[in-house]
């Protein structure tokens, strides 16, 4: 987790007597393409979540430029479906081991959006590259070669300028698709709403892969999803295929398991209403 120089995205920062920091949101959308979409979008959400970590990390001074992090979980929790995009929220640091920070966002109308919660692990030096390198070299091998069949736009439910992550529903059960992110799809200025270091498929990625699967299971009936859960264990790498299956469903809820080259890698959890 580190800043990308000349961008910033809170504004404005103040640190309460109890470690709360408070901040205003970016409202430039040549910056943050993003903020065209709907303010529940997987695209807005998780990389939100990014920044307002960070950043807030940032005023408390938590950053430590010569380590580098990782989100290995994450939740969030969704206000009424009527708001509109942030202008102000506020990030703490947790007080018990369970989660490392939460972060709260609001609109113009002060309604909540999204209460997001996450917990990191950090690299002590860089050499977690060093470590990666038999599993990306394994994930180039894999790579395909051949066009990979995505599911057409309107069953993915997706709007202008967003990109297919996954295939149509394979005829198994329980369901599973199979998913192909790669720099040209899953970054800009390929796919105009989500960034990243361009590394690895990243927790937007996931969330929004986790959302196209849930499009398909739906079937064209009307849904929204009020909250989420993830958890990664393992990076899941570019340009090789992963595949995400249903390992549980209830009413309002689906379960998802995201493995690639036979090792899973993250269990995604939605939670929607119908109607």
């Amino acid at each position: 987790m580190q800043s990308a120089p000349g961008k910033i995205y809170t504004h404005d920062r103040k640190v309460a007597v109890d470690g709360t920091v408070s901040f205003t949101c970016s409202q430039d959308q040549e910056m943050w393409p993003w903020l065209a979409l709907h303010p529940h979008h997987p695209a807005v959400v998780q990389t939100q979540n990014y920044w307002t970590a960070v950043e807030g990390s940032q005023a408390l001074d938590r950053i430590e430029q010569d380590k580098w992090t990782a989100m290995v979980w994450t939740d969030w929790e969704f206000g009424s479906p009527d708001v509109s995009q942030a202008v102000r929220g506020e990030y703490a640091r947790a007080t018990d081991e369970s989660f490392g920070f939460v972060t709260s966002l609001f609109d113009c109308d002060d309604q909540l959006i999204v209460r997001m919660r996450g917990k990191g692990v950090v690299f002590r030096t860089r050499d977690f590259e060093k470590w990666r390198e038999p599993a990306k070299e394994e994930a180039r091998r894999n790579a395909i070669a051949a066009a990979f069949a995505y599911a057409n736009r309107e069953a993915l439910a997706l709007e202008e300028g967003e990109r297919r992550f996954l295939s149509p529903l394979a005829d198994v059960s329980p369901p599973k698709a199979v998913a192909l992110i790669t720099k040209e799809n899953g970054f800009m200025p390929g796919n105009r709403f989500i960034g990243g270091s361009g590394d690895h498929v990243n927790a937007t990625h996931l969330s929004e892969s986790a959302r196209q699967m849930l499009t398909l299971l739906m079937g064209g009936t009307p849904h929204r999803i009020t909250g989420g859960e993830m958890a990664m264990n393992r990076y899941v790498e570019l340009g090789t295929p992963f595949t995400l299956t249903v390992s549980g469903r209830e009413d309002g809820t689906v379960h998802l398991t995201v493995s690639q080259l036979d090792r899973d890698c993250s269990e995604v959890t939605l939670r929607f209403e119908t109607g």
